[in-house]
């Protein structure tokens, strides 16, 4: 997980932990995980949980783009010359 809004800014390596740890907490809870859980999970439980997030959401994007260049394909191409 990157912070592209941080890219140039010079930050120490406390503050860059603290970013990190923020944007990996708004993270879960966007998936839906409460607050008081997150507190309690590890690092590994962590990652596991953004590791399969993450993956089904890239499954999900590749779906999408299949069903699209399908619907794509059926449609009548214009008159061609």
């Amino acid at each position: 997980m990157t912070a592209d809004f941080l890219k140039g800014v010079s930050v120490n390596p406390t503050e860059s932990a603290i970013i990190y740890q923020t944007l990996v907490e708004i993270r879960l809870l966007k998936i839906g995980i409460p607050y008081a859980e997150i507190q309690r999970m590890s690092k590994v439980e962590i990652d596991l949980y953004l590791g399969a997030y993450t993956a089904l959401e890239e499954k999900q994007h590749d779906d999408q783009e299949a069903a699209n260049r399908a619907a794509n394909a059926q449609r009548p191409r214009g008159l061609m010359r």
